[in-house]
C-alpha cells in the first residue's frame, strides 16, 4: 500500500540514498598541493609553468558530472577526441603520399 498526499493526490517524493563521493577528496589534495604534485610527477612542465599566475581549478556540479556520466555510459555515438582527429587525417595525408609515389613507381614501370 502506498501513501498518498491527500491534499495533491500524490506520492510524496523519495529521497535517493546519498552515495559516497570518493573523488572529491583526492581532487581537493590535488588542487591543495598542484605546485608540488607538478614538481613531482612533471618537472620539465612545472619548470615551464607561470607561477606567479594563480591556478584556476574547474569543479563540475556533482549533477551535472551524473547526468554527463549517464549519458556517455548509455550513448552509442563514438567520441573522437581533436588528437585523435589529428592523427586519423595525419595517417590519412601518410596514405595519401604512399599512393601517390606508388602509383609513380608503377608508371615508370611500365613505362609510362
Amino acid at each position: 500500500m502506498t501513501e498518498v498526499d491527500h491534499k495533491t493526490g500524490k506520492k510524496p517524493r523519495q529521497h535517493k540514498k546519498k552515495q559516497t563521493d570518493y573523488d572529491t577528496p583526492w581532487k581537493d589534495a590535488i588542487e591543495f598541493y598542484f605546485r608540488d604534485v607538478m614538481d613531482f610527477y612533471f618537472p620539465e612542465q612545472a619548470l615551464a609553468m607561470d607561477w606567479s599566475k594563480p591556478c584556476r581549478f574547474l569543479k563540475l556540479n556533482q549533477q551535472l558530472w551524473q547526468a554527463l556520466t549517464q549519458t556517455l555510459e548509455t550513448a552509442t555515438m563514438p567520441y573522437v577526441s581533436s588528437f585523435e582527429r589529428y592523427a586519423i587525417q595525419k595517417g590519412m595525408d601518410i596514405g595519401k603520399q604512399l599512393g601517390i609515389e606508388q602509383g609513380i613507381e608503377q608508371g615508370i614501370e611500365q613505362g609510362m
